[in-house]
This record gives C-alpha cells, structure tokens and sequence, in this order.
C-alpha cells in the first residue's frame, strides 16, 4: 500500500505511532511524508526508515505553487490546503500507481488493505464521519460535513485524477477553519455529495473511521488477537481496523481531555481498551524523542484549565455558555500499572 501523510514537529509523536502500528499489524507499504518544519524532516531522516520517503516542505510548497497562499493561512489551514496537493504529488511526482492519505492521528490494528479492496474497480475512495444519531452530532455533522479527510484512496487514473484536481482548486480558493465563514470546514466540506459520482467508493467497512465522536454506538467484544466491535443498533460485530484519536488535549502529562462525544453512553471498556494503550504509546515515544533529539512534542494544554480544575461540577455547569452544547466531566482511569489518566471529557448536550 501507498501512503501519505503531512504534520510538523509538534505531532511527530503521534505520527510515529501512526507509521509503527502499520508496521505492527503486518502491513506492507511505504510512506510519503511531506515534513511541515525542519525539525521534523531532521527527525524522520534520522530514523531511516526504509518504508518512509520524506517530502521537504519547501520543495513541495514551490512544485505545489502555494508559496502565496501559504503567506495568508493559519497553519492548521494550511496543512488543510496542503492534502489535496500531496495526494497528486505523490501521484505524479512519484508515478504511484495508488495513493491514500491517512491523518497522523491514526492507529491501526488491523491491516488496511481490506478496507480499500472494497473499492473494487472504482478509483477514488472517501470515508463518513458517522456521527451519532443525535441532536448533537446532526449539529456537527452541518458543521463539519458528513465525510472526514481521514483515510482517502486515490487511484492513478484520468477520472481520478480529474476530481482530485477540482479538490485540489477549492482548497487554494479556501480552506477556512470557521464553517459559518465560508459553509466549509477546511478541505472536507467539498466532499459533500462525492457519493454520486460513478468512480467514488464510500467505505462501507465499519472497522476503518471509528472515532471520538462515534465511538459510543459500538461496544467492546474481545481485544485477545484482534479488536472486535459490535454496532450497538444492529449487533454486528466487525474488527477494528483504524481509529482516528483526533483533539486529544493535554492539560498534563497524564492529564487530557479526549473529547468523546456523549459519554455517558460509551462503552467504557471500550475506551480504556483503546486510550489507555494509546496514551502509553504517546509517553513511551515522546520520551523517546526528548532523549535522542532533544524533541518533546508540545502539551496542548487548555488556557483555562488552572481556573477549571479546583471548581466542583456543579460550579462549571452553572458558569457555561450552553450555546456550545458543552460541559465537563471528569473522571479518572487507571492502569493495569497503576498508571493514572485523568480523562476531562466534553459531554453534549
């Protein structure tokens, strides 16, 4: 398989992660990695990795033409711009036959090739968000369109091709990070409606898109060789191929706010299955990076975090602005090491 990938400095913990859980379930791929600082590029060339291929930014920018357009974006909204273009950069620069994107933020267990043999004789491949079958997540779902740019498969042919360059010119038009702007959020709001489109495969595998803010309809039913799930609404059961640990927020070290949509109704074994592994897998590969390289991924930490922290729920609740659809819920986990988390949750409502 053929991937790419793009992040800085800051998430070369979690990209690092990301390429080894590839590497622990077997996978066979290589790795396109456009470097979004120095530092980063310095990193991953350290390492070697005879999968990785290491795009230099400023090369990219200057073959991708974004050189003006990266001047008037934020760097969040500049990496959104740059997805599009790394996908045809890979495509043409390097003549891959296939490429397909994936967020740093992933972890696999289990082999992805399954979930882009689905897409049979079609050439490009996109992924729902599933959202939660609520209030809440219908909100999110306008706001944050109904396909995520997480794992997204392009082929190498014309009709391919041709949809990836109209991509490719709505995100150097806008990438904007406020929907109520410009109706879209980044780059997957011009995904909207890509199902119609002959050559397009929407991922039906279960198993590849569970995230924070669908975790809630499935339940754990073994982690011994695989992860298996099971679909709360219909009891189907499926193995977990990917999840997507998207806004993990640190207000300490062992501290985050993982941002699970109503949590009140996860699956609680379900998330210390998942987080508590991951959440290690970070530590473990920031430290590492710390002691090599003098690189310790940033603690995304909450501003308003010391003001929050010494206040009783009730106090939080009463103080909120409830046009958010938010409050906090604190609870603790620990460890089969004893090793605490503190999971400080934004509940819908």
């Amino acid at each position: 398989m053929i991937f790419c990938t793009l992040f800085d400095s800051n998430y070369l913990d979690k990209g690092l992660v990301m390429y080894r859980s590839l590497k622990n379930v077997g996978c066979d791929f290589r790795m396109y990695i456009l470097a979004m600082d120095e530092k980063c590029r310095e990193v991953l060339k350290s390492y070697n990795y005879p999968e990785i291929i290491v795009i230099p930014l400023e090369h990219f920018v200057e073959a991708a033409g974004l050189a003006e357009v990266r001047t008037t974006r934020s760097a969040g909204e500049f990496c959104w711009t740059c997805t599009s273009f790394l996908i045809h950069h890979v495509l043409a620069e390097f003549k891959e036959a296939v490429c397909t994107y994936v967020d740093a933020d992933l972890c696999f267990y289990d082999d992805p090739k399954c979930l882009t043999d689905e897409m049979g004789e079609k050439t490009v491949q996109i992924v729902e968000h599933r959202y939660n079958r609520s209030v809440s997540g219908k909100i999110t779902s306008v706001n944050s369109g109904k396909y995520c740019v997480q794992f997204n498969t392009f082929k190498n042919t014309p009709d391919s091709l041709e949809l990836l360059d109209w991509w490719k010119q709505r995100c150097f038009e806008s990438c904007n990070a406020d929907p109520k702007k410009s109706g879209i959020l980044g780059d997957q709001g011009y995904l909207e409606s890509w199902e119609y489109k002959p050559n397009v495969s929407v991922l039906r595998h279960l198993g590849g898109g569970v995230a924070p803010w669908n975790v809630i309809q499935y339940k754990l039913v073994s982690s011994d060789n695989k992860i298996i799930l099971e679909e709360k609404s219909t009891g189907k059961t499926f193995p977990l191929v990917f999840y997507h640990y998207h806004n993990i927020r640190y207000f300490e070290k062992n501290k985050v706010n993982i941002c699970v949509s109503e949590p009140w109704m996860e699956d609680r074994a379900l998330i210390e299955c998942l987080y508590l592994s991951y959440l290690r897998d970070l530590d473990k590969t920031k430290n590492e990076l710390e002691k090599r390289f003098g690189v310790y991924p940033l603690l995304k930490s909450h501003p308003a975090y010391q003001n929050i922290k010494k206040r009783t729920l009730s106090d939080r609740l009463r103080s909120i602005d409830r046009m958010f659809f938010y409050k906090l819920f604190e609870r603790t986990v620990i460890s089969k090491k004893n090793k605490k988390y503190e999971y400080l949750n934004n509940i819908s409502f």
